[in-house]
């Protein structure tokens, strides 16, 4: 019997950033490989004992198909990695050996050691193609030849222009990405950084996409012209290249390997004493500023808890200060300033407890056939008097994502006897309301005359929305299929990395104007391509498979759809009744 080789040590690896660490990987990883006890396996395995299968691929990149020599190559897990040659090839080596035999004298088989599911390439200056510099260009093993593609990144560099340009007068330069979330359009901060001495900046590692860069204000602090008792002086916000506020800023396209040169130039600007008292406040204090009342980050304000009000300087301006605190007794407050020439000192802000959201649930289940309840909850599940089965989740929907926009779900149970559902401090703001039913659907959600399955939730400072009515259903309907067109060699097991899971999925789109909703099935689909979908709401459906899931898919718009029309099956769910289907894989374009 050959020695059990030792099991490699997990080592964490960031990014292109962090090469140092990656090396680190691929060091321990070659030194596991060339051990003492797998040097004894490979040296008394025989042929007729040890099989050896070898795992070859390439890296290229992405847009030029050219080979990417000396790139990292490492599994998922960090247990294997190795370097590519000047020709992007790289290959790995798995044996597997007869064990002794086991109580029934036959023979075990022992992997060293297990062939990993997914591979990533890293290397400095590309990124993988869907713009992930973490896993790099991470792709599953579908055969003993793969190929892993790269694409260069994208670079933004520019230069703020100053009339002074030293140490001190380092602006803060932050850029901001277009993302989908759940849907909606969202900015979110994408990297920051602080320009050099010189007034120059630069963002890498970018993948293709759009962006959006502003500077932060800064206080002038030239020793030479400063007045210690005079005017203050400071450069506002730069929304490129030259726009009043974010809403207004140029959107950067970037595609991979371009480098996009922006430049600012902040004009000097009177800042001017802001005072807001805060009655009520509370030790500690969070404040956000937004110009013209609109979502434009740069500004700031800070909070004096000695003082209880916040201070700072702003320049001439209207201005929305938005207070909050975080935790299970939060608050907030929003307050109009203007600046107009002189300080401003006036203004006092009240805070108000973040409001709360009753959830009413109606059940309409029927009975089984032998007059016991469809649904009824065990001891196990704990409260007997609350629909356990139940998850709602409002999830926030700004333009210009904010630190505090938190996702506030269903408070638990105070106890076995507490029959209450309520959704607790809610901060003022726009939400979308994702709710999931373990038992039957939901058939409707409900503030008032709003649908919330089709529409947002408004909350407001200080006043609590009416309640949340939501019915839930078990008469659903049934969708039984097959799917052609499946990789026999495809992995069983699903991973999962960037939010996406590398396994054949079936979307069930609404057609427009039907009464249906979106559903994706990806857990129970048979290696031989047989899958059920139960309790789906009655309506008319189209009908996908895809060779992956995205989430983002559920909020496609029409013409996203478009492309899958041909492969698309109609269909009408009818209450109680099942349909059938037959779907072809569609695979994603390499």
């Amino acid at each position: 019997m050959v020695d059990q080789p030792r099991k490699p040590a997990r080592t964490t690896v960031e990014g292109p950033a962090s090469w140092q660490c990656a090396a680190l990987t691929l060091g321990l990883a070659l030194a596991i490989l060339a051990s003492p006890s797998h040097a004894l396996a490979q040296a008394a395995a025989n042929p007729d004992s040890q099989q050896v299968d070898k795992l070859r691929g390439t890296v290229m990149n992405g847009l030029t198909h050219e080979p990417i020599g000396h790139a990292l190559v490492l599994s998922l897990d960090n247990r294997f990695a190795t370097m590519t040659d000047d020709e992007g090839r790289f290959e790995f080596t798995f044996s597997s050996s007869q064990g002794g035999p086991t109580d029934s004298g036959t023979l075990t088989r022992r992997a060293f050691p297990d062939p990993p599911a997914v591979l990533m390439a890293r290397k400095p200056g590309f990124l993988g193609e869907n713009g992930d510099a973490a896993h790099g260009g991470a792709t599953s093993i579908r055969s003993n030849d793969v190929t892993i593609k790269l694409v260069p990144e994208a670079l933004i560099v520019g230069h703020i222009q100053l009339p002074v340009s030293d140490y001190l007068n380092r602006m803060q330069v932050e850029l901001y990405r277009h993302v989908l979330r759940g849907g909606h359009d969202q900015w979110q901060v994408a990297k920051s950084t602080s320009s050099r001495a010189d007034g120059s900046f630069r963002f890498a590692g970018l993948a293709p996409g759009e962006y959006r860069l502003l500077s932060h204000e800064l206080l002038d602090r030239d020793a030479v012209n400063f007045d210690p008792g005079g005017q203050l002086f400071g450069y506002p916000p730069v929304y490129y290249p030259s726009a009043a506020d974010f809403e207004s800023a140029q959107t950067i396209r970037l595609s991979p390997g371009v480098t996009f040169q922006a430049n600012l130039s902040p004009i000097r600007s009177p800042y001017y004493q802001v005072r807001v008292a805060v009655p009520n406040a509370p030790p500690f204090l969070q404040v956000e500023v937004w110009p013209h009342g609109k979502s434009s980050p740069g500004y700031s304000l800070g909070f004096d808890s000695n003082e209880g009000a916040i201070q700072g300087t702003l320049p001439e301006g209207t201005y929305t200060i938005h207070a909050f605190t975080n935790g299970e007794k939060s608050s907030s407050g929003s307050i109009n300033i203007t600046v107009n020439g002189e300080p401003s000192r006036d203004a006092s802000l009240v805070m108000l407890p973040n409001p709360s959201i009753t959830v009413k649930v109606r059940e309409e289940f029927r009975p089984n056939p032998d007059g016991s309840p469809r649904w009824a909850p065990s001891p196990e599940m704990g409260n007997p008097h609350r629909p356990s089965y139940l998850y709602v989740t409002l999830v926030p929907a700004p333009i210009v994502a904010v630190d505090y926009a938190s996702s506030p779900s269903l408070r638990p149970a105070n106890g076995p006897e507490d029959k209450s559902l309520v959704i607790e401090n809610v901060q003022p703001g726009r939400y979308r309301v994702e709710a999931n039913t373990g038992v039957g659907y939901i058939s409707s959600i409900r503030v008032g005359s709003i649908d919330l399955l089709r529409a947002p939730l408004q909350v407001d400072s200080g006043s609590a929305p009416s309640p949340m009515e939501i019915e839930v259903r078990d008469d659903g309907g049934a969708v039984e299929g097959t799917i052609s067109g499946l990789d026999a060699n495809a992995p069983r097991s699903i991973t999962v990395f960037n939010g996406m899971a590398e396994a054949p999925t079936v979307y069930f789109f609404p057609s427009e104007g039907s009464t249906g909703q979106f559903r994706m099935q990806l857990w129970n689909i048979g290696p031989n391509g047989h899958f059920e979908e139960h309790q789906l709401p009655p309506g008319a459906y189209r009908v996908l498979a895809l060779d992956h899931q995205d989430p983002e898919l559920q909020y496609a718009s029409s013409e996203t759809l478009a492309q899958y029309e041909s492969a698309m099956q109609v269909i009408e769910v009818a209450a109680d009744q099942k349909s059938q289907v037959h779907l072809t894989l569609v695979r994603r374009t390499p």
